[in-house]
């Protein structure tokens, strides 16, 4: 059969479709191709925290860290109040100042490594480094204790402000976040005022 004028137009619209078709297949540009991801720098990467509700192991870490830390200045307050410790009157004032900070801190810090179930840690405690510095403590009075403890204490604070600063420079958790800004304040206050006696 010999294809009329009309058909033979109609055969080549269709075949030049076709081959644009195959051309925008070929090259790429059809309507399913998925454009190639721009590569993120440093300069583009999202800032720390500035994500809602991303939370990452360095979160994590910050407040098992963080934990630790007040567990053992809980401890080293609580030593203070001992009769036994005839710990100067400084001290112990002191130490009630850190029971306020540390104990509500800690008690936050708890509950939520509870509610994202990561409460299940050897950090939550003080480690046996801790254990023996109190050990030691235990057995000093007076003028002693007074300077060792201090020395104790400061070890312990600044643990806190260095882990509270990196999860300021790492963290996500804007929660986490918040909890870290406000130690280093309270921390830092802290520092000062005893680094002042």
């Amino acid at each position: 059969m010999i294809p009329t004028p009309r058909r033979r137009s109609t055969m080549t619209a269709r075949l030049a479709v076709g081959a644009v078709c195959l051309g925008l297949l070929v090259s790429g540009c059809g309507s399913n191709a998925s454009p190639t991801a721009p590569e993120i720098s440093g300069d583009m990467a999202p800032a720390p925290g500035s994500q809602t509700g991303l939370r990452t192991v360095a979160d994590v870490d910050y407040e098992q860290f963080t934990l630790s830390a007040d567990t053992q200045l809980i401890k080293l307050a609580k030593l203070a109040q001992e009769p036994a410790r005839d710990a100067s009157t400084k001290v112990k004032d002191t130490a009630k100042e850190i029971s306020k900070i540390a104990g509500p801190d800690a008690k936050e810090l708890r509950m939520r490594l509870i509610e994202s179930g990561d409460a299940l840690t050897d950090h939550h405690g003080s480690g046996t480094k801790d254990a023996q510095q109190l050990q030691e403590l235990t057995t000093q009075t007076g003028t002693t204790f007074d300077k060792n403890w201090k020395v104790a204490v400061l070890a312990a604070n600044q643990e806190i402000i260095d882990a509270a600063t990196t999860e300021l420079n790492r963290g996500e958790d804007q929660e986490t976040r918040a909890l870290a800004r406000k130690r280093i304040e309270s921390a830092s206050k802290l520092k000062s005022q005893l680094s002042g006696s």
